[in-house]
């Protein structure tokens, strides 16, 4: 905290309408009165995750029936229900519906027997700090279970901590599980992990996973390949090891740009991809301002989000509303494909790939018009929630 500073702000979250994307009346507040900032919005986050998407609508609609309520009651004399006994007997169960296991899995009901059965005869679970909590309970109770220490700054050491401890157990006889979330060969260091246990006498059997790189876009109704607009995609990561710059590939109309761990760097990577001058941080021509992109955060979780707008305009979109990491980037006239969560601006994107004209500033007019169609004249649009369907699951 500040010198001469005695408060510290609350971590706040607004739930919204997933409907119409509106605020509703119900917002949370946590502090931890200045001894941990970063703890408060974890702490913010975890709530959230933990309450269905439509429980801010049920409080409007709450609000809505007293105040009916009260019209109808002549003498007036008291509120149709008390605050206290909402909060204190009301529960809304909320686990969360896709997770993300070993074994090619997006669920905990279809990960697939090879990993349950890993996990179920091992002596000892290696976990990555991201992996759900409905996966760790999969794990019986008598195995060990070990939470990778990563935080900023200390990625590579708790990298280490778990490929040496995964040999020391191995060199006592036990049955060691690696669990990582996604695909452990998608930027998980899975090769770097084969590596040192090759090294170290141990031939580790790999069991593949989904990464979030294709499951997140569909989750939220982007297709990474779509036919008449976009043919090709490509992943890539928006930050190098150590922290280091990586070279992003340059633009191609028919291909969807896919980058994970990038959202906390998103304005190095636009300004990379737009600048005008050849080199840098990019490889190939540079992308046009008006773009679409998407930032999907929490992907196939509750608490899921979708920021849809251009590359001109998504620093300013995300600046007004608080990240929800993890998070990745979709970019490319794909993420406009299907439309608009609500269905509309749907045709928006078809025929992108034919509609060429041999102008720039045609072209830029008549793609501008097809983004203004998709967007409904706005500069950004919101998607809250999982999509309908999803409930039960």
């Amino acid at each position: 905290m500040p010198e001469l500073c005695d408060f510290s702000f609350t971590a706040t979250h607004r739930f919204v309408d997933p409907v119409s994307s509106s605020k509703t009346p119900l917002q949370i507040g946590v502090t931890t009165n200045g001894e941990g900032c970063r703890l408060a919005g974890r702490v913010r986050r975890e709530i959230v995750a933990g309450l269905s998407k439509d429980v801010g609508a049920a409080v409007t609609k709450v609000a809505w029936l007293r105040k009916m309520a009260k019209k109808i009651s002549k003498e007036n004399e008291a509120p149709a229900d008390g605050e206290g006994g909402e909060d204190c007997t009301v529960t809304t169960p909320n686990s969360p519906v896709p997770i993300r296991a070993p074994g090619g899995s997006t669920s905990e009901e279809s990960s697939t027997e090879a990993a349950r059965r890993q996990m179920r005869h091992a002596d000892i679970v290696l976990s990555d700090k991201l992996v759900p909590a409905p996966v760790l309970e999969l794990i019986p109770p008598h195995v060990e279970v070990r939470i990778a220490r990563k935080f900023p700054g200390n990625a590579d050491g708790a990298q280490t901590e778990m490929m040496v401890a995964a040999v020391e157990a191995a060199n006592r006889g036990l049955t060691v599980v690696r669990l990582k979330q996604g695909d452990p060969i998608v930027y998980a260091r899975a090769g770097e992990e084969l590596a040192y246990f090759r090294a170290h006498g141990y031939a580790p059997l790999i069991l593949p996973g989904l990464s979030s790189a294709l499951a997140a876009p569909a989750c939220a109704g982007i297709p990474v390949t779509h036919r008449g607009v976009a043919e090709s995609f490509v992943v890539c990561t928006g930050v190098g090891r150590q922290g280091k710059a990586v070279s992003l590939p340059g633009y191609d109309r028919a291909r969807t740009v896919l980058v994970l761990m990038g959202v906390a760097r998103l304005g190095e990577v636009v300004r990379a991809l737009i600048a005008t001058e050849h080199g840098g941080r990019r490889d190939g021509l540079a992308y046009p301002a008006y773009l679409p992109i998407a930032i999907i955060e929490r992907g196939l979780m509750p608490d899921q989000r979708v920021l849809v707008s251009t590359l001109e305009d998504v620093e300013s979109a995300l600046a007004g509303v608080e990240q929800r990491p993890p998070g990745m980037i979709v970019i490319g006239w794909a993420v406009m494909a299907f439309g608009r969560r609500d269905g509309e601006g749907g045709d928006a994107g078809e025929g992108i790939l034919a509609d060429v004209e041999v102008d720039a500033g045609g072209q830029e007019r008549r793609d501008r018009l097809r983004i203004a169609q998709w967007l409904g004249g706005r500069k950004w649009d919101v998607w809250e929630g999982l999509g309908t369907g999803w409930e039960g699951l």
